[in-house]
Parts: C-alpha cells; sequence; structure tokens
C-alpha cells in the first residue's frame, strides 16, 4: 500500500499537535489539583461580604472596601474601621466604592462622602469633599474612580466627573 507523503505529513502533525494539547490540558489539571480555596466572609470578621475592592500593601496586608467600612486582614483575622460619627479623623461614609494604594502605602478610599486618605503608618484619616466655592475641590462626594498616572498624579472619578 502506498502512502501519499502529504497525507503521511497531515496525519503525523495532527498525533503531534493532539498529543501537546493532551499533556499540557493534563498539566493545567496537576498544577490545580493542590489549590485550595477558603471563604472569608462575617464569620470570619469580615464586616460585609459586599466588596467593591481589594488591595494589598507592602507588609503584605490584604484591604478589602465593603458597604460596611475598611477591612485589613492578616491571613488569620480581620480589623475592621467604621465611620465614627463626630470623630473628626475617621472614614467619612461606609460605603467604599473603590480603593487605590501607592507605592508609599497610602490607602485612597472613594465613599459616598468624598475621597478618604488613610495614612497605614500612623493611622490617620484624611477626608476631601466637593466645596461648592472652590473649583479644584471634588466635583461631587460620590468618588468612583482613583488612579495615578505614570507622573504621579492622582486622578478621582465622581459622579460628575
Amino acid at each position: 500500500m502506498i502512502i501519499n507523503r502529504n497525507i503521511l505529513k497531515i496525519f503525523l502533525i495532527t498525533i503531534l499537535i493532539a498529543s501537546i494539547f493532551n499533556f499540557s490540558f493534563n498539566y493545567d489539571k496537576a498544577i490545580f489539583k493542590n489549590i485550595l480555596f477558603e471563604t472569608l466572609d462575617s464569620k470570619n470578621g469580615l464586616s460585609n461580604s459586599s466588596i467593591s475592592a481589594i488591595v494589598q500593601d507592602s507588609k503584605g496586608f490584604l484591604w478589602f472596601a465593603t458597604q460596611n467600612g475598611l477591612n485589613r486582614f492578616d491571613g488569620k483575622e480581620f480589623l475592621v474601621f467604621n465611620n465614627e460619627p463626630f470623630v473628626k479623623n475617621t472614614i467619612p461614609n461606609q460605603l467604599i466604592q473603590t480603593m487605590y494604594i501607592d507605592k508609599n502605602d497610602i490607602l485612597w478610599l472613594g465613599t459616598y462622602s468624598g475621597l478618604c486618605r488613610f495614612d497605614i503608618k500612623n493611622g490617620s484619616f484624611t477626608t476631601y469633599k466637593n466645596d461648592i466655592g472652590d473649583e479644584t475641590s471634588l466635583s461631587n462626594d460620590i468618588v468612583i474612580a482613583i488612579e495615578r498616572d505614570m507622573e504621579g498624579n492622582l486622578w478621582v472619578g465622581t459622579l460628575k466627573g
């Protein structure tokens, strides 16, 4: 029986590709076989299961922005930062919409009551709000996005730009 060389080449290439896919699929299954997932919720100390942002600081702490305050997770337990009415240096609102951490471990929180700067090292909060008489202030107190550009400028998105 005479086999056409082109048909033989196609057959061998098909077997080679199938072998590569089979190896790749089995390799991926082996990698993911040992991954374990753990659910973090209010039973573990999380203040609210509705999470809008997660960041990690330079010390490895995970920070969760929730609808009920700011949560820091050290791998074992949560530390919760809440709004404290009539206290000056606190989160301005329980509902945190977005979060950004910069290279100096300054945590920027976008809340429904302004932009909040949290200095992790000394634990102080500073809030920036819309001031109708100041055109350089926030355009709106509901902050929905925070980012830095390549020049180091902090950009803050609100409901009004």
